[in-house]
């Protein structure tokens, strides 16, 4: 587990609910401490599901010169997989197996768009968001990233370009502390996101009446395992090509 660090940076993080999978808790942690030692402020939109097309995202993560999707894997190390098509792991004696799992390639792609959609819907009520060259979307100007945590093995065949990177934790860390992709957005821009998507700060969980939240637990429960399976038998086609 990450050890206690005294928070140097002003890291806020905004879920649709707490993440349920361990290792997302795990990552979020982690990231945190990271950052906090690095001493970058940033803003992580943690287990929401987008506005347009209702696609889970495990973390937006925003910094002043970064801004980038985040789907986490909890895969083995050694990793084959294309653009299309379930991935494979090695296991212990060598051998290749199938993850049984929609292709994280397609998967990332998709989130990335609904996210641009999302701000695209943000930008659109507010004439202050700075907008992407005429005929572009907000996509080209966020990165996508496919997190194989704890970590990736260098010999992996995994896909890897402009559209979306894989990489694992510690690299992932070094990619976000640099700058990249960002859509020159202020704190307010993305606090409008934030309220468009009606996330909730982690570090403030708002009152419940009594005898409400274990109900409210079970319908989110329920929810959350609904949409988890339509989404893994979920078959994507191929991304469309874009532009750099």
């Amino acid at each position: 587990m990450p050890r206690q660090v005294e928070m140097t940076a002003d890291i806020k993080v905004f879920w649709g609910e707490p993440p349920a999978e361990r290792s997302e808790a795990e990552f979020l942690a982690q990231l945190r401490e990271d950052f906090a030692q690095r001493g970058i402020p940033a803003v992580i939109l943690a287990n929401y599901f987008t506005a347009s097309a209702s696609r889970q995202v495990d973390f937006f993560v925003i910094t002043d010169t970064h801004a980038c999707h985040v789907e986490l894997k909890r895969y083995p190390p050694f990793l084959v997989g294309g653009t299309n098509g379930p991935w494979s792991a090695r296991r212990g004696d060598g051998a290749l197996e199938e993850i049984d799992r929609q292709n994280p390639y397609t998967q990332a792609s998709a989130c990335k768009m609904a996210i641009s959609d999302d701000m695209g819907a943000v930008a659109r009520q507010d004439s202050s968001v700075p907008q992407p060259a005429p005929g572009r979307e907000f996509y080209r100007r966020i990165d996508s990233v496919i997190c194989i945590f704890p970590r990736l093995d260098h010999q992996s065949q995994v896909p890897d370009d402009y559209k979306v990177r894989t990489m694992g934790y510690a690299q992932l860390v070094g990619f976000l502390a640099a700058p990249g992709r960002h859509p020159g957005w202020s704190a307010g821009h993305w606090a409008a996101l934030v309220r468009m998507l009606g996330l909730t700060d982690a570090d403030k969980p708002p009152p419940t009446e009594p005898g409400k939240t274990t109900a409210q637990d079970r319908v989110n429960g329920y929810l959350r395992a609904l949409r988890d399976f339509y989404s893994r038998d979920l078959r994507v086609g191929p991304p469309a090509a874009h532009d750099r």
